[in-house]
């Protein structure tokens, strides 16, 4: 059985992890910055912008993921990235809207919940799965 009190030091030395929690703090901000906008300005349903939002995410995330993170830009791995990202978009996009319009949150706060909840995952299917 893993020590986590050894293994989570570990990740933080990890060239890769450091990469996609960089990258992902900045999609994060970048979501909550747009669906921030969205609210203020009140031009969509969290429905729809939340789903608008993570097609943006998801070609922008590709990039940055497939040349910085992991640096393996390939057919094979794209195809691997859009089954692990929408699987988990989906999931996340399902958790957000559960949070916010069941259990009454503010969306903010329902994304960042499920954004947490979604990043360890999100980590170990690209390093295991899309870029191994």
């Amino acid at each position: 059985m893993p020590n986590f009190e050894k293994e989570i030091p570990k990740l933080f030395k990890n060239k890769e992890f450091l990469y996609v929690f960089i990258g992902s703090f900045f999609f994060f901000t970048l979501k909550i910055f747009l669906i921030y906008l969205n609210d203020t300005f009140e031009l969509m349903a969290i429905e729809s912008a939340y789903f608008l939002c993570h097609i943006l995410l998801f070609f922008i995330s590709w990039i940055y993921h497939s040349l910085i993170s992991f640096s393996k830009s390939r057919r094979k791995s794209f195809v691997k990235f859009f089954e692990t990202a929408w699987t988990l978009k989906i999931l996340d996009y399902f958790f957000v809207i559960f949070l916010s319009k069941f259990l009454f949150m503010i969306p903010i706060l329902s994304i960042i919940i499920s954004s947490l909840t979604i990043f360890l995952l999100r980590f170990l299917f690209l390093k295991n799965y899309v870029f191994k």
